[in-house]
């Protein structure tokens, strides 16, 4: 069994305080570096601007000579649960309303670094999170973490919560294949064993890499007339692994290979029959076909089924069991708005998809099954181009759906800041006992200079 590597520069410190502007937005002051006596600071290592909103701040890294502590604001959002009854003598449809409510959060993770060209800078961007409430209780999240995204020096970060997802402890290195992008984590509980599926490869064909394309040999006199980098670079690198866990993450298994050509993006799940699905797009088809990933025997084997092509998009799909035991997938698509298709064979066959008049952005979305067999959707539900707000919906059949609660908001490009890019993105979603949800999700900030990424939580209280 493998065991997890610790982070090599130990833990984060919070210092926290309590100020907010009219817009509900955090604007702390330049990070302070706190030196201990005799120690020398590194050029470099200063975070300049820390920006945003509804946080508490956990996890601060000390770093070899020096503390580096990092100021932050958080405010406590209070979500206004409103029931309205309109009583007439005719038949109303009635909208749901919110039956969410927030009730406290916190930053998983964040590092104080966040220039891309810095050398010393090695998590400073974090992305794509994925949580799941483990066998023992713990909560466990785990997202990919680089000085920039695609970076060859990527790895996949984890951290555990033991108190419900109010605190989050150290994190440390729970993947990492040498000279290669590690991404896009996704988990699935089955019972004691906990699954761990991730991605690897090499975005960009820098340093050169060349090999010998699968099934090719040497011909003739010319040892290199057959090298190729295209097993090495861009889709055709990339392969889905899996390692599971039997002691709650404690330990891990060696990989394994499950498939050549797809990839994961959320979570998996159990059916209630007991078959395990991953839901995958398809690299080797430029991501315009999703499938599921199924096995019958806990993972013993996994085979592909099912394919889903939409020309609105079909990346990054997520999935969820519904009450009537259909399972039903989200999709990533490109047009603004929400595409659902459902599966009544365990994923064999699908549904074409079906557009929702909810707003939905380019980015991956979200679906938890709850205890009581309702449906959360988590999304960015904004225009393309938009990657905020952050919201929340319940629905019981996957048709009709609540109103949203917003979950969180980024920073406005250009508003007193150099971001070209802010976004508050790809959520991920667990349930704890009482009808309790956190969620985290990614909360970034980018511009030429910066490129920065942290991942930030919340417990959210699912109403009756």
């Amino acid at each position: 069994m493998l065991r997890s590597r610790r982070l090599p520069d130990g833990n984060l410190r919070p210092v926290t305080t309590s100020s907010t502007t009219d817009d509900g937005n955090r604007r702390p002051p330049r990070m302070e570096k706190v030196l201990r006596a005799g120690n020398i600071p590194r050029p470099g290592c200063g975070y300049q601007n820390i920006k945003g909103s509804d946080t508490k701040p956990r996890n601060l890294i000390r770093k070899a000579g020096a503390w580096t502590i990092m100021p932050i604001l958080f405010h406590r959002d209070i979500a206004l649960v409103v029931a309205t009854s309109i009583l007439t003598g005719l038949a109303i449809a009635e909208e749901p309303s919110v039956p969410l409510q927030i009730e406290s959060r916190s930053i998983v993770f964040n590092y104080p670094q966040t220039d891309p060209y810095d050398r010393s800078n090695l998590y400073g961007f974090n992305h794509a999170p994925s949580v799941a409430r483990l066998p023992d209780g713990r909560l466990l999240c785990v997202w990919f973490s680089g000085p920039h995204e695609a970076s060859v020096h990527q790895v996949i970060l984890a951290a555990f919560s033991s108190d419900q997802g109010r605190t989050w402890g150290k994190s440390f290195v729970l993947q990492d294949e040498a000279r290669s992008s590690d991404f896009d984590p996704a988990l699935l509980v089955d019972g004691q064993r906990t699954w761990f599926f991730y991605v690897y490869g090499r975005w960009n064909r820098y340093p050169f890499a060349q090999g010998l394309p699968k099934g090719s040999s040497y011909i003739g006199d010319n040892p290199t007339a057959h090298l190729s980098e295209r097993e090495f670079i861009g889709n055709h690198s990339f392969h889905l692994y899996a390692r599971y866990s039997d002691d709650s993450g404690k330990t891990w298994s060696k990989q394994r290979r499950i498939h050549d050509t797809a990839g994961c993006r959320s979570n998996g799940i159990r059916l209630t029959s007991g078959e395990l699905l991953l839901p995958t797009h398809d690299f080797a088809n430029n991501w315009k076909e999703s499938h599921v990933i199924r096995s019958a025997d806990r993972g013993k084997k996994w085979s592909r089924v099912g394919s889903i092509v939409n020309k609105a998009g079909v990346d990054e799909p997520t999935i969820a069991e519904l009450r009537n035991g259909d399972v039903m997938m989200a999709l990533r698509t490109n047009d603004g708005n929400l595409w659902t298709c459902t599966s009544g064979d365990k994923g064999a066959t699908w549904s074409k998809p079906h557009r929702h008049e909810i707003q939905a952005g380019a980015a991956s979305h979200n679906l938890f099954r709850i205890s009581d067999g309702r449906v959360v959707l988590t999304h960015d539900e904004c225009p393309v181009g938009k990657r905020t707000p952050l919201t929340m919906r319940v629905t019981q059949d996957g048709r009709r759906w609540s109103q949203p609660l917003t979950i969180a908001k980024s920073l406005t490009p250009g508003d007193g800041n150099d971001y070209w890019g802010c976004q508050v993105t790809y959520p991920s979603v667990c349930e704890l006992p009482e009808k309790v949800l956190v969620v985290v999700w990614s909360y970034i900030n980018m511009s030429n200079t910066e490129q920065y990424g942290e991942i930030r939580s919340a417990r959210v209280k699912v109403l009756d």
